[in-house]
Protein backbone atom coordinates (compact mmCIF):
# COMPACT_ATOMS: atom_id res chain seq x y z
CA UNK A 1 0.00 0.00 0.00
CA UNK A 2 0.69 3.57 -0.24
CA UNK A 3 0.24 6.79 1.46
CA UNK A 4 0.33 10.02 -0.16
CA UNK A 5 0.34 13.55 0.72
CA UNK A 6 0.89 15.86 -2.60
CA UNK A 7 4.16 15.38 -3.59
CA UNK A 8 5.39 13.28 -0.57
CA UNK A 9 5.01 9.61 -1.01
CA UNK A 10 5.41 7.17 1.93
CA UNK A 11 5.38 3.58 1.63
CA UNK A 12 3.38 1.69 4.08
CA UNK A 13 2.98 -1.97 4.64
CA UNK A 14 -0.83 -2.93 4.38
CA UNK A 15 -0.77 -4.62 7.58
CA UNK A 16 0.18 -1.42 9.76
CA UNK A 17 -2.50 0.53 7.53
CA UNK A 18 -5.21 -2.43 8.52
CA UNK A 19 -3.67 -1.85 11.95
CA UNK A 20 -4.27 1.66 11.84
CA UNK A 21 -7.76 1.24 10.31
CA UNK A 22 -8.68 -1.03 12.81
CA UNK A 23 -7.91 1.09 15.64
CA UNK A 24 -9.60 4.13 13.89
CA UNK A 25 -12.45 1.73 14.13
CA UNK A 26 -12.40 1.15 18.03
CA UNK A 27 -12.25 4.84 18.57
CA UNK A 28 -15.70 5.55 17.27
CA UNK A 29 -17.85 3.66 20.00
CA UNK A 30 -18.58 4.72 23.15
CA UNK A 31 -16.35 2.73 25.23
CA UNK A 32 -13.32 3.24 23.11
CA UNK A 33 -10.83 1.06 23.39
CA UNK A 34 -7.54 3.38 24.19
CA UNK A 35 -4.15 3.13 21.93
CA UNK A 36 -2.19 1.85 24.70
CA UNK A 37 -5.16 -0.88 25.49
CA UNK A 38 -5.06 -1.52 21.60
CA UNK A 39 -1.14 -2.16 21.01
CA UNK A 40 -1.26 -4.35 23.98
CA UNK A 41 -3.65 -6.88 22.33
CA UNK A 42 -1.44 -7.16 19.13
CA UNK A 43 1.72 -7.95 20.21
CA UNK A 44 4.99 -7.00 19.73
CA UNK A 45 6.54 -3.96 20.84
CA UNK A 46 3.86 -1.69 22.46
CA UNK A 47 5.80 1.69 21.83
CA UNK A 48 6.93 1.45 18.48
CA UNK A 49 3.18 0.27 17.59
CA UNK A 50 1.61 2.65 18.68
CA UNK A 51 4.22 5.21 17.03
CA UNK A 52 3.30 3.39 13.78
CA UNK A 53 -0.72 3.68 14.26
CA UNK A 54 -0.59 7.35 15.78
CA UNK A 55 1.89 8.52 12.54
CA UNK A 56 -0.34 6.87 10.02
CA UNK A 57 -3.75 7.94 12.05
CA UNK A 58 -4.38 11.48 9.64
CA UNK A 59 -3.03 10.01 6.51
CA UNK A 60 -5.25 6.83 6.50
CA UNK A 61 -8.22 9.23 7.74
CA UNK A 62 -7.64 11.70 5.03
CA UNK A 63 -7.39 9.05 2.41
CA UNK A 64 -10.18 6.84 3.19
CA UNK A 65 -12.51 10.46 3.06
CA UNK A 66 -13.50 10.24 6.95
CA UNK A 67 -14.17 13.66 8.10
CA UNK A 68 -13.13 14.35 11.77
CA UNK A 69 -15.86 15.79 14.10
CA UNK A 70 -14.62 16.25 17.61
CA UNK A 71 -17.97 16.26 20.11
CA UNK A 72 -18.22 17.99 22.80
CA UNK A 73 -18.94 16.15 25.90
CA UNK A 74 -21.72 18.84 27.09
CA UNK A 75 -24.62 16.71 26.28
CA UNK A 76 -23.81 12.94 27.62
CA UNK A 77 -22.82 15.68 31.13
CA UNK A 78 -26.25 16.76 31.02
CA UNK A 79 -27.43 13.11 30.51
CA UNK A 80 -25.57 11.73 33.30
CA UNK A 81 -26.69 14.92 35.32
CA UNK A 82 -30.32 13.92 34.95
CA UNK A 83 -29.87 10.31 35.52
CA UNK A 84 -27.88 11.94 38.95
CA UNK A 85 -30.63 14.22 39.70
CA UNK A 86 -33.46 11.17 40.03
CA UNK A 87 -31.48 8.41 41.03
CA UNK A 88 -28.44 8.78 42.96
CA UNK A 89 -29.01 10.15 46.50
CA UNK A 90 -27.16 13.58 46.04
CA UNK A 91 -28.32 16.70 48.11
CA UNK A 92 -27.85 19.49 45.48
CA UNK A 93 -26.43 17.60 42.68
CA UNK A 94 -26.49 20.95 40.81
CA UNK A 95 -23.14 22.20 43.35
CA UNK A 96 -21.29 19.37 40.77
CA UNK A 97 -21.66 22.01 37.90
CA UNK A 98 -18.78 24.10 38.97
CA UNK A 99 -15.76 21.27 39.44
CA UNK A 100 -17.53 19.88 36.49
CA UNK A 101 -16.88 22.77 33.98
CA UNK A 102 -13.30 23.27 35.81
CA UNK A 103 -12.71 19.95 34.78
CA UNK A 104 -13.71 20.44 31.07
CA UNK A 105 -11.93 24.10 30.90
CA UNK A 106 -8.46 22.42 31.56
CA UNK A 107 -9.25 19.72 29.20
CA UNK A 108 -8.73 22.11 26.30
CA UNK A 109 -5.28 22.36 27.37
CA UNK A 110 -4.84 18.64 26.62
CA UNK A 111 -5.18 16.23 23.45
CA UNK A 112 -8.44 14.03 25.43
CA UNK A 113 -10.82 15.02 23.22
CA UNK A 114 -9.19 14.08 20.23
CA UNK A 115 -8.35 9.99 22.00
CA UNK A 116 -11.81 9.28 23.86
CA UNK A 117 -15.27 9.51 23.05
CA UNK A 118 -17.25 12.36 24.48
CA UNK A 119 -19.16 9.27 26.68
CA UNK A 120 -16.03 8.57 28.92
CA UNK A 121 -14.85 12.44 28.88
CA UNK A 122 -18.14 13.13 30.31
CA UNK A 123 -17.94 10.53 32.85
CA UNK A 124 -14.56 11.46 34.05
CA UNK A 125 -15.79 15.12 34.39
CA UNK A 126 -18.89 13.83 36.62
CA UNK A 127 -16.61 11.55 38.27
CA UNK A 128 -13.90 14.43 39.18
CA UNK A 129 -17.00 16.73 39.96
CA UNK A 130 -18.24 14.36 42.63
CA UNK A 131 -15.24 13.76 43.88
CA UNK A 132 -14.43 17.52 43.98
CA UNK A 133 -17.53 18.14 46.49
CA UNK A 134 -16.48 15.08 48.89
CA UNK A 135 -19.59 12.92 47.40
CA UNK A 136 -19.62 9.49 46.55
CA UNK A 137 -21.58 7.82 43.58
CA UNK A 138 -19.50 4.46 43.26
CA UNK A 139 -22.06 2.47 44.00
CA UNK A 140 -24.65 4.46 41.61
CA UNK A 141 -21.66 4.06 38.52
CA UNK A 142 -21.47 0.65 38.71
CA UNK A 143 -24.78 -0.43 38.90
CA UNK A 144 -26.40 2.34 37.22
CA UNK A 145 -24.49 3.65 34.51
CA UNK A 146 -22.75 1.01 34.09
CA UNK A 147 -24.89 -1.96 35.21
CA UNK A 148 -25.10 -3.69 31.68
CA UNK A 149 -21.37 -4.27 31.10
CA UNK A 150 -19.38 -7.58 31.86
CA UNK A 151 -17.24 -7.14 34.98
CA UNK A 152 -14.42 -6.72 33.23
CA UNK A 153 -15.31 -3.92 31.17
CA UNK A 154 -16.41 -1.88 33.78
CA UNK A 155 -12.91 -2.13 34.97
CA UNK A 156 -11.74 -1.52 31.72
CA UNK A 157 -13.83 1.47 31.40
CA UNK A 158 -13.48 2.95 34.95
CA UNK A 159 -9.30 2.25 34.16
CA UNK A 160 -10.14 5.20 31.37
CA UNK A 161 -11.92 7.41 33.27
CA UNK A 162 -9.21 7.65 35.70
CA UNK A 163 -6.83 8.20 32.88
CA UNK A 164 -8.40 10.96 31.53
CA UNK A 165 -9.00 12.61 34.99
CA UNK A 166 -5.44 12.22 35.98
CA UNK A 167 -4.02 13.79 32.75
CA UNK A 168 -6.45 16.31 32.99
CA UNK A 169 -5.25 17.05 36.43
CA UNK A 170 -1.91 17.49 35.39
CA UNK A 171 -2.53 19.97 32.55
CA UNK A 172 -3.15 22.07 35.60
CA UNK A 173 -6.37 24.35 35.86
CA UNK A 174 -7.45 27.32 32.98
CA UNK A 175 -7.17 30.78 34.01
CA UNK A 176 -10.35 31.83 36.08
Amino acid sequence: ARLSTGEQKKRCPVDRAWLTCIYLACKICDYAVSIDMFVRSIGGDPRLMKFIILDQEIEVLYRLGFRLHISLPHRCIEEYMTQIRDQANLEKPEKLYYPINRFLGSMWFTDICLLYSPTLIALAAVMQGVSRCRENIDHFVNHNLLGCLPENKKKDVLLIVRDIRSTVIKSGSPPK
